[in-house]
C-alpha cells in the first residue's frame, strides 16, 4: 500500500478536530485504508496526517476537491501541504 503525508497549520486545534470529525463521510471509500493523526506537542496548531491508500491519484484528487477545500476554510487552515513518495 502506498502512503502519503499531509501537514496543516490551523488557527484553532479544537475547531480543526470538530471539522475533521464532521467531514469524515468525505474520507470514506475503499481507496483510503487508514489515517493516523499526529500532533506537535510544542505547537498544537500543527497537524500531520499519515495516509495509507490504494491509489495516490485518488488521494490527490480528494485533497484538491471542493469538500476538502471547504473543510480547510472552515477549520481555519492557514497552511496545507500534501507530500507524496517519489515515483
Amino acid at each position: 500500500m502506498p502512503y502519503a503525508i499531509s501537514r496543516a497549520r490551523v488557527t484553532d486545534r479544537a475547531l480543526w478536530e470538530r471539522v475533521w470529525e464532521e467531514s469524515a463521510p468525505h474520507r470514506t471509500g475503499g481507496e483510503i485504508r487508514s489515517i493516523q493523526v499526529f500532533r506537535n506537542p510544542v505547537d498544537p496548531t500543527e497537524i500531520v496526517l499519515l495516509w495509507e491508500v490504494d491509489d495516490l491519484a485518488v488521494l490527490r484528487e480528494r485533497f484538491q476537491s471542493e469538500p476538502a477545500l471547504r473543510a480547510a476554510r472552515e477549520c481555519g487552515a492557514t497552511e496545507r501541504v500534501m507530500y507524496f513518495p517519489d515515483a
